[in-house]
């Protein structure tokens, strides 16, 4: 199993919600209900360390003792578990439908049989003790109950096997020869007393698939390939030909397939390996490791644990030692929600996910409308991957996980798994780490954001008001056009350069400053032939004459180089400015970009610097000494405050242009225009581009104009009539976010 999908599980067990109806079967009664209570999340369950779970009714104008009738198996005692407005209820002192409902939510891949019942481990925190206390309301019972299967630690050798080491202890050796290898014979060979240590090509098919499978959690099968994801730093071309070929000589045709001209991986890369090379095991699916293992399911962990269980571990508790409220799990929830007054709807916090778990970890639940498309409405959604090779690449990832095969024929109302390790940190669980550091965040930015418009707002009534001719008078705006020389960006129809598209906006922003503002602008970057002069050509050729006006000029050999000398060419004019009497909040830096994302995806979006992931200090040594402008400050780093008020500028800033590009009819992104930080997946995780991360300009955004892969954002950035409709917008923008009136 994938510790990053076990890493959901833990999220979920820390807080999950659920909304309450109550529904009769007058139809007249579900709707009085239905306006008596409020749509929203009225409940939850905890789970403790301990595993101790209990359920939190958030009483809403109902009375402790209408509450009790339904959730206590004790109504008299409801008082007892009632504060204020919340009522805190035990699991034992639950009324038995609501135990199966809770217990069916949480163990959704338990069953039973005539034998008992059968759970499987789903959360890091679950105990021997735990599990029999919870289902058969004593932990010494949890003597009795007997584990299936075994458990196996994975690990790499020296010389790339792959191994898996099973204690011995409760597991019954010869049952495991005839499950898992393919010649039984052979155990004594890897015993080694307390351990039995099997090297992974000696395994049946099915485990191991199933080893694979928990190692590169990542990996898609398609019908002529399997598309492997880079995932551990050890991986070479030779030791992946070696794990999904059964030999190390294929790999000059895996780099062949994948188009490579190296023979170097990295991590998060994709390796093509064609099916003819693929061996037995790595072609099959999860589905088919369900079926050729479930007689002796085998879970499995990469590192060692003194935990009891294991997750994906399973036990059978029989069925003597089971409490009575189990048997209403028999026939599902709708069974249970039958012998129950009151429906439980399970909602979350954050809707329209709902949060849930299987035998491969966490995930957010998410049912597909009429008219949605897996891309666009789920994964750019939900992940906030925008790249194209990523959304495709997730887009097969959720769809296997959600068990289906071809994006163009799921059904209305599909229930699409997304793995909770894959989602953006606002769609997280509530308590997930990840979306606390970013509520946190924003809570920090909104308090500032308020600070400054109060400070705004007193300054703004102590200045006079000037004449429509001194707009931005004492404001600073450096410009930068990304790309360019060596390096044309992203490539669309028809000749369509990123470099030349948004080079040529950065003219018009310039152009007019000059004919309606005082502001003082400085640029980054120059066409050495045809100047700062915008281009009333549809597609403007890339003539690769691009040079960054440093000290000396730069022309665009490198794109790192590049990068960074335009951040440390923009922080001098920062200092130049602040020099001549301007103030440091007068100061505005944008860079201009266009995105090359899936087709699906239309419109502007802007990106400002996230505080908590601008942190760190940078130096530029001895690399990029002989630049004037690096000399000056070749070292930089900014406060927490520093970086929140930076944000907090940024964003309003943002906020003032997405609004007038709207009102100038230029196409703004749907959702979340404005972010504070890229995602890529399959590498660098979440992170701010460095022209804003070591930006000195505390009002700085990076502007992407549009999708140069989307047909209708192509067809503008064509258009000269629309180019200058987009700079007139940006300049609005920046007049109205510091204008005095």
């Amino acid at each position: 199993m994938s510790e990053r999908f076990v890493g959901g599980w833990s999220a979920l067990a820390t807080l999950l919600a659920v909304a309450i109806w109550l529904v009769t079967d007058s139809t007249f009664l579900v709707a009085e209900e239905a306006r008596n209570l409020q749509i929203g999340p009225v409940a939850e369950v905890q789970v403790s360390p301990q595993f101790s779970v209990s359920l939190v009714i958030q009483r809403r104008g109902r009375s402790v003792q209408e509450l009790g009738k339904h959730f206590l198996a004790r109504p008299q005692h409801a008082s007892r578990y009632t504060r204020r407005d919340q009522m805190t209820i035990p699991f034992p002192a639950l009324s038995d439908p609501y135990k199966a409902i809770v217990a069916l939510r949480l163990f959704p891949e338990d069953s039973l049989s005539q034998d008992g019942l059968e759970h499987v481990v789903t959360d890091e925190r679950e105990n021997v003790a735990a599990i029999a206390r919870f289902f058969t309301g004593s932990p010494t019972n949890a003597s009795q109950m007997r584990r299936t299967g075994a458990v196996g630690e994975v690990s790499i050798t020296r010389n790339h096997e792959i191994l898996v080491t099973i204690g011995k202890e409760g597991v019954e050796t010869g049952r495991l020869a005839e499950a898992v290898l393919k010649d039984p014979g052979r155990i004594r060979e890897f015993d080694r007393g307390a351990t039995i240590v099997i090297p992974a090509d000696a395994m049946k098919d099915g485990y191991r698939a199933a080893v694979l499978t928990h190692l590169f959690f990542s990996d898609v099968i398609r019908e002529d390939s399997r598309r492997h994801v880079v995932t551990l730093p050890i991986e070479s071309l030779s030791r992946v030909s070696l794990w999904f070929t059964g030999t190390g000589e294929n790999w000059p045709l895996l780099k062949r397939a994948s188009g490579k001209r190296s023979n170097d991986v990295a991590k998060g890369e994709v390796i093509v390996i064609p099916r003819n090379l693929l061996g037995s095991w790595a072609l099959m699916t999860e589905e088919d490791i369900s079926e050729e293992t479930r007689d002796y399911p085998l879970a499995l962990t990469s590192r060692s644990r003194r935990d009891a269980v294991n997750l994906g571990q399973r036990f059978l508790i029989p069925k003597r030692l089971l409490s009575a409220w189990t048997t209403l799990m028999e026939k599902g929830e709708d069974g249970a929600q039958d012998a129950a007054e009151w429906y439980v709807y399970w909602g979350t916090r954050n809707p329209p996910l709902v949060y849930s778990g299987d035998r491969l970890g966490g995930y957010a639940g998410y049912r597909l409308q009429r008219g949605q498309a897996l891309y666009s409405d789920v994964v750019i959604r939900f992940t906030g991957v925008v790249e194209v090779a990523e959304v495709l690449h997730l887009s097969e990832v959720v769809l296997r996980r959600s068990g289906f095969r071809d994006p163009r024929k799921l059904p209305v109302n599909a229930l699409i798994k997304i793995p909770i390790g894959l989602l953006s940190p606002e769609w997280r669980p509530e308590g997930d780490p990840a979306r606390l550091a970013e509520r946190e965040e924003d809570t920090a930015v909104a308090r500032v954001e308020e600070e400054i418009r109060v400070e705004k707002a007193e300054a703004r009534a102590a200045e006079p008001v000037r004449p429509r001719g001194e707009a931005l008078r004492g404001v600073t705006i450096v410009l930068d056009a990304g790309h360019g020389g060596h390096d044309p960006g992203a490539l669309g129809p028809r000749g369509l350069t990123e470099n030349e598209v948004v080079y040529d906006i950065m003219c018009r922003v310039m152009r007019q400053f000059a004919q309606r503002t005082q502001a003082t602008v400085y640029v980054t970057i120059e066409d050495a032939q045809t100047g700062h002069t915008p281009s009333e050509r549809a597609t403007i050729p890339d003539n690769r004459e691009e040079h960054l006006l440093t000290t000396p000029k730069y022309r665009n050999a490198d794109v790192v180089t590049s990068a960074n000398l335009r951040w440390y060419l923009a922080n001098s004019y920062v200092r130049r400015a602040i020099k001549t009497g301007a103030d440091l909040e007068q100061v505005v830096f944008t860079s201009f970009h266009a995105d090359a994302l899936h087709p699906s995806m239309q419109g502007c979006m802007v990106y400002v610097p996230s505080a908590r992931h601008s942190k760190g200090r940078y130096s530029a040594g001895t690399r990029y000494a002989i630049y004037q402008e690096v000399s000056e400050r070749p070292t930089v780093s900014y406060s927490y405050n520093e970086r929140l008020r930076s944000q907090a500028l940024s964003s309003g800033f943002a906020d003032a242009l997405c609004q007038r590009l709207r009102s100038a009819n230029v196409g703004v992104h749907g959702r979340k225009p404005v972010r504070g930080y890229i995602i890529r997946r399959s590498g660098g995780g979440e992170w701010v581009p460095a022209i804003l991360k070591y930006n000195a300009a505390p009002t700085k955004i990076l502007v992407e104009i549009g999708n140069i892969r989307n047909e209708n954002d192509a067809a503008n950035m064509r258009d000269p009539a629309w180019r200058e409709r987009f700079a007139s917008a940006y300049v609005d923008a920046v007049i109205s976010y510091f204008s005095t009136q």
